[in-house]
């Protein structure tokens, strides 16, 4: 079984509960508001594993004028987002190879798209991050904490599976610093699970160069 294969059909799938279980959920507004309050007002922004737009329509409430493009491998996220976001610029891509570094970003938002990479996969990724962004550019990144990986039913996926790796926060910051991102802030969160558990997210805030 292919995961990336099986994750992105079922995120395909159950697009439309995802949306609405997340557009106008309120869980990660304040760490978005955080990473709002550094961004350019009318900055470029790239949001890579957009979903169905719910962070991009949230930061556009935060700041209007900003503009905003994003990326998803599941067709049907991109669909919505281009309904609730139509002032982004939307498209079907891969996360794993966003090409060569044209003009970089202003900020860059990867909320929760990490769980899917395996750890090469993963450290090449936030590695790559860094060529995209502009000198004190603001990279806002998420994941969860925990060191297992495999195939799990989300509350919004109706039985299907999706794989997710869970990283331990040391890893993910030496790996933000090699690719010349400072952390800046680590913000740790419960999330509770429909079975009951608690998951810790882990929301790293960044800028690329700048003093330690």
């Amino acid at each position: 079984m292919d995961k990336h294969r099986t994750t992105i059909d079922t995120y395909d799938h159950c697009a439309q509960g995802f949306a609405e279980a997340f557009m106008d959920n309120d869980l990660y507004w304040a760490s978005l508001d955080r990473f709002a309050r550094e961004l350019k007002p009318h900055g470029r922004l790239l949001d890579l594993g957009c979903g169905p737009g719910n962070n991009a329509r949230y930061l556009l409430t935060r700041l209007p004028e900003l503009r905003i493009a994003g990326v998803d491998l599941a067709p049907a996220m991109i669909e919505i987002a281009r309904k609730e976001v139509p002032q982004g610029e939307f498209w079907v891509g891969d996360i794993r190879h966003l090409g060569p570094a044209g003009k970089p970003w202003d900020a860059i938002l990867a909320a929760f798209c990490l769980p899917y990479l395996n750890k090469t996969e993963a450290r090449d990724f936030i590695q790559n991050l860094g060529g995209h962004l502009t000198s004190g550019g603001h990279l806002y990144l998420s994941c969860m904490e925990g060191d297992g990986s495999g195939y799990e039913t989300a509350s919004f996926s109706d039985g299907h599976p999706i794989y997710v790796r869970y990283f331990a926060q040391a890893e993910v910051a030496a790996w933000l610093e090699e690719a010349g991102l400072r952390v800046t802030e680590i913000v740790r969160q419960e999330y509770p699970e429909p079975d009951g558990s608690i998951t810790i997210d882990m929301i790293f805030l960044c800028t690329k160069g700048g003093q330690q």
